[in-house]
């Protein structure tokens, strides 16, 4: 039996003096948003109103980013060695050799392309479409001249990487690792190119019927007009640095609590690098290759990643020139410390020593695994800004960074990892490079393996208000079936070990409701689309579709959440109320009296007791309402109702 103030009956007890009943409700608001972008630096573009069809009045800097006009220019750009870019309506494909993506906006149409030197540009049913291409960057701007309100705006994002949400930028992840593609904070622009991002608006990702979107929700109603919406992918040289004594290496932006950081430092001298404030070394990963001419020193080092991290820096000391770059990995165990290297650490296992040659070849030592699925990272330096491969010679190595090369000395690093199904599996590889004094080492990390723990659902979004109601976080939800209405559902799930992931959302086919198959992955609540309901709906959806799948960073599932929906259509009993020595009565009942006052001999509040089928009640208030008396069964208007 339910307890909604909105759409629950009222039992009136006569027409000078009502009993109402009223429920607790609440409200949740959801601000979701879209954006993408590669990891290094952020390219922003303006757009002005075209004037016909080959006038190009736009800002000085979408002027500057476009280039001059350039009727033969291909829709297919190729601003680097193995990146290709098409121009499509809607956005771009973009593929590089870290992975291939594609951004389509779902709210432009179809129109002709204006060709520039460095991209193109339309007008679409919005205001303005652009997709520049520049250096390692691509953006697509949409310019937008009337307001839309509260609206979402979604790209469709297809891609062979797994994005990921944190701190407001999404990034990709090849297998476990992070590769160079990000998208970065949400930016809205105004026609001057400053910054009118509203406080709290925010990249959303989410899975729907087996396709991913980007969304912005936003409320342009006290945006300058035009704005622009500019989401843009970047694609970075890696988190690098070089330097010879103290500097600084960047710490990849996207970077969520539970990840691992493994920072790869290199220096020309005959002396393993020290080892950096805050990072523990990777036992035995320390090596160096004398001989005559320039030294050659590396060693790997770890620690557990924090959001805070994020596009921050760390400090390193070398003693010649060197090289170091930060890689980022998920799905570890990071509560995992002691005894390093072993199962109780994040560290699984590490070769004896690194492998140091003179050559054309460079080898990762041997290691056995120890655990099903186990990640194997492979790392390398050679005195030698080399061509490192795409994969390794021999073995199953696949390269995690670029080609990177100091400051004046030749000296260069890469790391390649792969993941290896079956425990016991004895892991090698070489690569082969330019001859070159160079050094490989090889070591596994401890995968998470428990599944997150799941959170306390709760409901927010309720429409109209007072439709459904939930007495606590993780408790039953309760909606009144007589009625239509919709509510969403978050489920702030945790993992101590590598990080929460994705919470999904089943479809639901129980007649009278809609909700489609969704796999959240914006934290920290993970909300729901709204799940909705018809008038006279009075079956909840079944068990299965109140299952939720729950993952962490490290693709462990638990399916234990079941969310409680329960129907509760039915009005609380009692409520009796005699005023005056009259009985009130469901359709009102009146009485008069010569003195103007009324005397109230009984009342009997409504009960409901909550359970599993009823929500409870909320509140029984009593209310008066009077007129003015001329003579018996006549009275002027009734007043406006007081609560007694």
């Amino acid at each position: 039996m339910a307890s909604f103030p909105d759409l629950r009956p009222h039992r009136r007890s006569a027409t000078a003096e009502r009993l109402a009943v009223s429920k607790t409700r609440t409200r949740f608001l959801l601000a979701v948003s879209t954006a993408l972008f590669f990891t290094a630096c952020l390219a922003v573009t303006e757009l002005a109103t075209l004037h016909g069809k080959k006038a190009h009045d736009a800002s000085a800097f979408l002027t500057r980013e476009l280039g001059p006009p350039l009727g033969a220019a291909p829709l297919v750009r190729t601003p680097a060695h193995g990146v290709r870019i098409r121009i499509r309506h809607g956005g771009f494909d973009l593929r590089t050799p870290s992975g291939s993506i594609s951004l389509v906006s779902r709210d432009v149409g179809r129109g002709s392309w204006r060709r520039f030197e460095h991209g193109a540009l339309r007008n679409v049913s919005i205001g303005q479409e652009a997709v520049a291409v520049n250096g390692r960057s691509v953006e697509q701007s949409l310019r937008v001249v009337a307001r839309h309100g509260r609206r979402t705006w979604r790209w469709r994002l297809d891609s062979d990487l797994k994005p990921r949400l944190a701190n407001g930028y999404v990034g990709f992840f090849a297998g476990h690792r992070l590769v160079d593609l990000e998208i970065q904070p949400v930016k809205i622009l105004d026609d001057g190119g400053r910054d009118v991002t509203p406080k709290g608006a925010h990249w959303s990702l989410k899975k729907q019927g087996g396709t991913a979107w980007l969304e912005l929700a936003l409320d342009d109603a006290k945006l300058p007009l035009p704005y622009t919406i500019d989401p843009a992918v970047v694609r970075s040289a890696g988190a690098v640095a070089t330097g010879n004594g103290a500097f600084n290496v960047t710490i990849p932006a996207g970077v969520q609590t539970g990840d691992l950081l493994v920072l790869v430092l290199a220096q020309a001298t005959n002396a393993i690098p020290a080892t950096p404030t805050g990072w523990s070394v990777v036992t035995n990963s320390g090596g160096v290759v004398a001989g005559g001419g320039t030294k050659l020193g590396y060693a790997t080092f770890y620690r557990k990643g924090l959001a805070a991290d994020s596009n921050t820096t760390a400090g390193v000391t070398t003693t010649a020139a060197g090289v170091a770059e930060v890689l980022v990995y998920r799905g570890v165990d990071t509560t995992l410390t002691t005894s390093c290297p072993s199962a109780t650490c994040m560290i699984r296992q590490a070769a004896a020593a690194p492998t140091g040659a003179n050559s054309t070849t460079l080898t990762f030592p041997t290691i056995t695994t120890a655990m099903a699925s186990e990640e194997v990272v492979g790392t390398g330096t050679t005195l030698l800004d080399v061509a490192w491969p795409a994969a390794s010679t021999t073995g199953s190595y696949a390269r995690q960074s670029p080609v990177h090369a100091n400051n004046g000395a030749t000296i260069s690093l890469a790391a390649y990892d792969q993941n290896v199904t079956t425990s016991g599996t004895a892991v090698a590889g070489t690569i082969t490079i330019t001859s070159a004094k160079n050094l490989g080492f090889t070591f596994g990390l401890t995968n998470d393996t428990n599944p997150p723990a799941s959170g306390a659902e709760a409901i927010g979004g309720i429409s109209p208000a007072g439709v459904a109601y939930q007495p606590s976080a993780g408790g039953t939800i309760y909606y009144n079936g007589n009625g239509s209405g919709q509510f969403t559902i978050s489920d702030p799930i945790t993992d101590a070990e590598s990080g929460p992931g994705s919470v999904s959302y089943p479809a639901v086919a129980t007649s009278g409701w809609t909700h489609a198959l969704e796999t959240v992955s914006t934290g920290s609540n993970y909300t729901s689309a709204a799940y909705q309901w018809n008038a006279g709906t009075h079956t909840a959806p079944s068990a299965a579709e109140r299952t939720l799948n729950e993952k962490d960073n490290g693709d462990n599932a638990t399916t234990s959440n079941i969310v409680a929906i329960v129907d509760d259509s039915t009005a609380p009993a009692g409520g009796a109320l005699t005023v005056n020595g009259t009985v009130a009565s469901g359709g009102g009942s009146s009485s008069y009296d010569s003195d103007g006052s009324f005397t109230i001999g009984t009342r009997t509040d409504y009960t409901e007791t909550q359970s599993a089928t009823a929500s409870g009640l909320a509140s029984a208030t009593l209310v008066r309402t009077s007129a003015s008396y001329s003579s018996p069964d006549v009275c002027g208007a009734f007043a406006s109702p007081s609560t007694i």
